[in-house]
């Protein structure tokens, strides 16, 4: 390995055009400042340098050294880095000392060789803009920012960074002279001059850029976790083992990817330590966290969370798994709880199981997929419909009540029940079944196409629940529709969108924009097995066009479609029509999306507007819990010991 002393010497090096801009971040370069002090005396490796020597003539600068170029294959990052820190400590060593002093002026021969009397910096990038603006840098003029050059941005933010660093007043003079040596001597890196090993330096470049596999934030947690049990001497505990166990359990559940490792650690680490850590800054969190380990006075506490995190892993990933990946059918088989595998996928169908995932995985942890489970599951999807698909709150709004929720379970052991009290009160607060029942029911169009459409993004959803709903037992229902595309395909307009048809639907809907105003309602909105056929039919043609052509009451219809006909007299489908569908799918919708919670309302007003001409005779709507219902948190609390924790005391749902 080649030290930062050697690296430079009789050397200098080109960032070819072909690499791509500076894209080093400050919590880069912390994560360096990091690792160099938990080095303290030993050396710090920094992965390989791999450079190919061109074909350009070797010369001697002028202090008659011979220097030869070099173009950076791997390791521009690094070597920009370290270029501006060891730019930094000349500037502040010869400003703390008032004038040029000896370890100063070696650090800038370091950097530059001069040649007919010109300096040159000896890392330097084909992109000019980016060049000067690192030479500029270097000799301690920051520039002005180019609006739309992200690379300069980060070459700027990295060095005000290193700036702040060391001019810390823990760094006095001798402090930078020591600092500067551990840099020079401590940082090493594998040397790789490709053509000297003959190899195809475009080869290995595409090798290097195409086929490289750093490691993941799993690894490395796992890695530096391997140098604490050795450093401590914790023979209790297998770093390495309880990370393998872990990579089983996420790829059994085939969420084994890279990604899903990083999102499955940071998770973790997230509910145990009762803090929100995203995928990229969970390593040097928790490097943050547990460093002082390293050290001989490192505390007890902080060594039995460190040991008790570790032996965590392995059955969070395997209920992280269970909930996040879609094979739990085949992995588990028979032995899966069908009503917690139910709940699990309107989840997944959702397309929102991030949200409550720290509440489910830490609840799975705890209880297995049993009745307990399940009800949270059920709490949850209700949970997630109502905050965000019906509400509009952003997927990361109750963020850390989840995180600090799935907290008391994982460490505190908070029963399920305690789980869904505190739902209760979030949804009570923040989506009460009153703003719910508002939204669904607000003569907004619900019909989804595109953004010229402006609909509701879960109207297939909520008419795949109607669907479920009604569909008998033993009966099959129709399958969910995956693609974009099949669910605005399965969508039936009762009234036809294009309704200017000089017969029936025009006879019926004289007013043209009074039919456009119904049209993308709720209530004339069914899931079909065949729009095509319905088309712009009259609604008797709808309801039945003979036994062998598609209709309403065909055997292959929707449950949806069947039940159409309990709505019209069969001649008509007008504004009192849709109105009294729509007033049914609101009561599901209150019996489906509503809890046992008394602060869900038991009587709640419809919509102003929702029946503007009086022709349907009501202005509310409820579900009644009775005496059984829960009294939030505050409820469950008092009755958390009394009641079985798989039920919510009372029977609910639909």
């Amino acid at each position: 390995m080649e030290k930062i002393a050697n690296i430079f010497d009789g050397k200098y090096y080109v960032i070819p055009q072909h690499q791509r801009g500076f894209s080093w971040e400050t919590k880069n370069v912390k994560a360096l400042f990091g690792d160099l002090d938990l080095a303290r005396d030993q050396s710090h490796y920094m992965g390989p340098l791999i450079v190919a020597r061109t074909d350009q003539a070797d010369f001697q600068d002028d202090q008659l050294e011979t220097t030869v170029q070099y173009e950076i294959e791997d390791g521009q990052q690094r070597l920009t880095a370290i270029v501006i820190m060891l730019s930094t400590l000349a500037r502040r060593i010869q400003d703390l000392a008032g004038e040029k002093v000896l370890e100063s002026e070696e650090l800038w021969r370091k950097l530059f060789y001069e040649r007919h009397g010109a300096k040159h910096l000896r890392l330097q990038n084909s992109n000019p803009v980016l060049h000067e603006y690192l030479l500029g840098i270097v000799n301690g003029e920051l520039k002005p920012v180019p609006s739309a050059a992200p690379p300069i941005r980060r070459l700027k933010d990295v060095a005000e960074f290193i700036w702040d660093w060391y001019a810390d007043e823990q760094f006095s003079l001798n402090a930078l002279k020591h600092e500067r040596q551990r840099i020079l001597n401590q940082i090493k890196f594998v040397w790789v001059d490709l053509a000297t090993e003959r190899v195809n330096r475009y080869l290995a470049f595409d090798a290097i850029n195409s086929r490289g596999l750093p490691l993941s934030e799993f690894d490395k947690i796992k890695n530096f976790c391997i140098l604490i049990a050795t450093q401590r001497q914790l023979s209790d505990i297998d770093p390495n083992g309880e990370w393998y166990k872990a990579i089983t359990e996420l790829e059994r559940f085939e969420v084994g990817s890279r990604q899903m490792e990083d999102l499955f650690v940071a998770e973790l680490y997230s509910v145990f330590h009762n803090i929100r850590v995203g995928p990229d800054d969970v390593h040097s969190t928790f490097v943050n966290e547990y460093s002082r380990l390293l050290e001989p006075s490192g505390s007890d506490s902080l060594q039995k969370n460190f040991v008790d995190f570790i032996r965590r892993w392995a059955g969070y990933a395997a209920s992280f798994a269970f909930v996040a990946g879609d094979s739990r059918r085949s992995v588990c088989g028979p032995s899966l709880n069908e009503h917690s595998a139910h709940w699990l996928e309107q989840l997944d169908r959702l397309n929102l199981m991030g949200i409550s995932r720290p509440v489910l995985a830490a609840c799975h942890n705890q209880v297995g997929d049993g009745d307990g489970f399940s009800e949270v599951a059920r709490v949850c999807e209700i949970y997630t419909f109502r905050m965000h698909a019906v509400v509009g709150f952003r997927t990361d709004a109750k963020a850390p009540d989840i995180v600090n929720l799935a907290h008391e379970v994982l460490r505190n052991n908070r029963s399920t029940f305690h789980v869904r009290a505190v739902l209760c009160d979030l949804m009570a607060e923040n989506a009460p079944i009153s703003n719910v029942i508002s939204r669904i029911g607000s003569g907004e169009p619900k019909y989804y196409y595109d953004r010229k459409v402006k609909g509701w993004q879960f109207t297939y959803y909520f008419l795949y629940q109607y669907e479920l709903a009604n569909s008998p037992q033993g009966v099959p229902h129709v399958n969910w529709k995956a693609g974009k595309q099949e669910r605005i395909n399965t969508q039936e307009h009762i009234l036809p969108q294009q309704h200017r048809d000089g017969g029936y639907w025009e006879s019926e809907w004289p007013d043209e924009a009074e039919a456009d105003k119904y049209k993308h309602r709720l209530g004339n909105l069914v899931l079909t097995a065949d729009n095509r056929v319905l088309a712009r039919k009259p609604i008797w043609e709808k309801i039945d066009a003979g036994k062998d052509v598609y209709s309403f009451s065909h055997s292959h219809a929707t449950n949806g479609e069947k039940k159409v006909k309990d709505f019209t007299d069969g001649q008509h489908w007008g504004p009192r029509e849709i109105i009294g569908r729509e007033y049914s799918l609101l009561e599901f919708a209150c019996r489906r999306w509503a809890v046992p919670c008394c602060e869900d309302e038991k009587v709640v007003a419809l919509p102003g507007g929702f029946d503007p001409k009086g022709i349907f005779g009501t202005d509310s709507i409820g579900y009644d819990w009775g005496e059984d219902c829960v009294q939030g948190l505050e409820g469950a609390e008092e009755f958390e010991g009394e009641v079985d924790d798989s039920e919510f005391g009372v029977e609910w749902g639909v």
